[in-house]
């Protein structure tokens, strides 16, 4: 998997994201809402490239 695909995200309606700024342990250590139309776009399309990956 492409390491830009390796994120943590949730996608509600297109129009709300949720993301999280992770340390180099991997915790999280900030949680991230955003409602900007750029911003969840560019997590939608992570989230298709990762669905997309998946079924292959």
């Amino acid at each position: 998997m492409h390491p830009d695909l390796q994120v943590n995200l949730v996608l509600w309606d297109r129009r709300r994201a949720w993301t999280a700024d992770m340390n180099a342990q991997g915790s999280i250590v900030k949680h991230v809402v955003s409602t900007d139309e750029r911003m969840v776009g560019r997590l939608g399309e992570a989230f298709d490239s990762c669905l997309g990956s998946a079924h292959r």
